[in-house]
């Protein structure tokens, strides 16, 4: 017990250094208003020539963990041709898409020693629900599974720190906005079936291609902006490891109407997309 309680108390110490309150021999001072900036080999000297601590400027980060799809359209029911026998639901892409996955990497610049410039890069996908029902034609039930909504992209922010805790584990809170662009990948609809049975082809209903993917959306680049909380704390001299969570919006998709066009009985579909995701991370920060 007075091994554990030792040791206890010195990551404490070690983490209230690391923050600011033990040693400037440390080298982080993240409660000064100014500092010094250098990387790790310098850190020392630093501390001898300067009473206000020394930071480092650049960071290096990674991040991984679910993404939620929190809104969006991906069929615009009340927007079908007025004139077809279709009575097709609004399905939101909640309900076309699972939980998916996110992963980021990113390099930091410290522009004070509470505020970041950030640029990252990141990839997110998504999978579509099996068998999802879009609505009725006729007598017949429409379902379909749709295709992954799969991007990729580049965001620039800005990274606002607060004061630290004091607790045991000490943490550091922070808010970040970021604005950049992605490429989302096509989206179709995939396996359509009026209850049970394979869309005709053609015939007196030629309502879609038969067993064939029904383009929805034209893949292509699109805004996107967020805003996110989290904090951190550390574990090692030079790293630390964080949770961060928020809110990230992505610009709407252009109408693929190769198939639903304005003609098509279900043309007017596909006016939709525009989803918010709500990305969960866990995130590592190293500084040279």
């Amino acid at each position: 017990m007075r091994l554990l309680y030792v040791s206890a108390m010195a990551a404490t110490l070690s983490g209230c250094a690391w923050f600011g309150s033990g040693s400037q021999q440390s080298g982080y001072d993240y409660q000064a208003r100014s500092a010094a900036y250098v990387s790790p080999g310098h850190a020392n000297s630093c501390a001898r020539h300067s009473h206000q601590g020394c930071l480092s400027t650049w960071n290096v980060e990674a991040a991984v963990g679910p993404a939620f799809i929190g809104g969006g359209t991906a069929i615009t029911g009340d927007q079908v041709n007025p004139n077809s026998n279709a009575n097709i639901d609004r399905v939101g892409m909640t309900d076309a898409y699972d939980v998916g996955i996110r992963g980021e990497g990113s390099v930091s610049y410290a522009l004070t020693p509470n505020r970041k410039f950030t640029a990252t890069g990141f990839y997110q996908r998504h999978s579509g629900n099996n068998d999802v029902e879009i609505g009725t034609i006729g007598d017949d039930t429409l379902r379909g599974t749709f295709s992954d909504f799969e991007t990729y992209g580049a965001e620039g922010g800005i990274r606002q720190y607060f004061t630290p805790s004091r607790a045991i584990i000490p943490v550091r809170p922070y808010v970040e906005a970021r604005l950049g662009g992605t490429y989302v990948q096509d989206i179709d609809l995939e396996n359509a079936n009026l209850t049970n049975a394979a869309l005709p082809g053609g015939g007196t209903t030629p309502f879609l291609p038969g067993g064939a993917a029904v383009p929805l959306y034209e893949g292509g680049w699109v805004p996107t902006a967020a805003a996110m909380i989290g904090f951190e704390t550390p574990i090692a001299p030079y790293t630390t490891i964080g949770v961060e969570a928020g809110a990230r919006y992505i610009g709407t998709l252009k109408s693929d109407t190769s198939v639903l066009d304005a003609t098509h009985p279900l043309g007017g579909a596909n006016n939709g997309s525009s989803p918010w995701t709500i990305p969960v991370m866990l995130r590592g920060r190293y500084r040279f």
